[in-house]
């Protein structure tokens, strides 16, 4: 399985999972799974992560209140060459403090590493370890998918009687 969109609603919490898996035939199959279901702590954990990324590919400052005011609400995955290197682009939001509104970021497109024996640029490529930090968030998203997720009671448990 390869994810192509990891994405989170900060309004409605709704996650939306898009993803590929090859078939018997060496042809891909896509889907798309969409909940407003909570996912486990983790997951927001793995995504809060991207936030220093998200700057650093910016070139925004890298302070603390840049960080705190970054959300990042989804990724979008590739894969190139023949080793079916994985790429990414990061989708955040800045809270900016003279705006109501939010400042709408998208990274450019950077792989883990070359697509092909030839090299190129450093700077197509992620920063260090961003790629497992992604891999992080890619084994969270496949535990929400197989249904690991936060969830309260299932059923009221009986209050004891006091006498």
């Amino acid at each position: 399985m390869q994810f192509l969109k990891i994405k989170k609603d900060k309004k409605t919490d709704r996650l939306t999972l898009e993803y590929q898996k090859k078939k018997k035939d060496d042809g891909l199959d896509e889907f798309s799974f969409s909940s407003f279901d909570k996912p486990l702590p983790e997951f927001d954990t793995a995504l809060l992560a991207l936030r220093k990324y998200v700057l650093e590919i910016c070139e925004y400052p890298g302070t603390d209140d840049f960080l705190t005011r970054t959300t990042v609400t989804g990724v979008s995955f590739s894969y190139g060459g023949d080793n079916d290197v994985m790429g990414a682009t990061l989708i955040a939001q800045l809270a900016l403090k003279e705006c109501n509104a939010p400042l709408n970021l998208n990274t450019p497109h950077l792989a883990e590493d070359f697509y092909s024996e030839n090299g190129g640029s450093e700077k197509q490529l992620m920063p260090d370890n961003m790629a497992a930090d992604l891999e992080k968030l890619i084994a969270e998203a496949e535990r929400y998918l197989y249904g690991e997720r936060a969830q309260g009671e299932l059923f009221e448990q009986p209050k004891e009687k006091v006498a």
